[in-house]
């Protein structure tokens, strides 16, 4: 096979399979959802003057609970992948254009490299982007979260004190 077939499985590859994975859990994420409804809608039947709060609670509480990535996590998340992989992009690109100079590189791999650094480098932008808009855009809902953290870690601590 030539070239260009692999370089196009490849890319094929790295872009489709993390939008199966988030196909995949949006679709369990829904099975779940629809599973709980109909549930409800048969207790509901059954017993149509039941408490629906008190049935959902004793039908959550046999299932794990989700640890709640908070949201300062999710921003840095995003900013270190930013650099990470805007980090990745431009030494890419810095070695396409020196080996396209020194022309000891063939055509097709460099437009290989070409690619990927611009691939790269411009998702390493964009994460950066992100970053920074959802800083912005996130600002109160941050401080507000951070202070919510100092009350549990204040109200763990004079329990602490409590106790000893």
């Amino acid at each position: 096979m030539s070239v260009y077939v692999y370089q196009t499985l490849l890319t094929l590859f790295f872009c489709s399979v993390p939008v199966l994975l988030v196909w995949f859990y949006y679709l369990n994420r829904k099975h779940e959802t629809d599973k709980r409804t109909e549930i409800l809608l048969a207790a509901l039947e059954k017993k149509p003057d039941m408490d629906v709060e008190e049935f959902m609670k004793k039908l959550n509480m046999n299932e794990k609970p989700r640890k709640r990535i908070s949201l300062k996590m999710m921003v840095m998340v995003w900013k270190i992948l930013g650099i990470v992989i805007l980090a990745g992009g431009i030494p890419v690109l810095g070695i396409a254009v020196g080996l396209d100079i020194n022309g000891h590189f063939n055509s097709e791999g460099l437009a290989f490299l070409y690619m990927w650094g611009a691939f790269l480098t411009i998702l390493g932008a964009i994460f950066l982007l992100v970053y920074y808009q959802s800083k912005k855009f996130l600002s109160k809902e941050l401080v507000l979260e951070e202070a919510k953290l100092d009350r549990e870690l204040q109200k763990v601590k004079e329990s602490k004190e409590v106790s000893e």
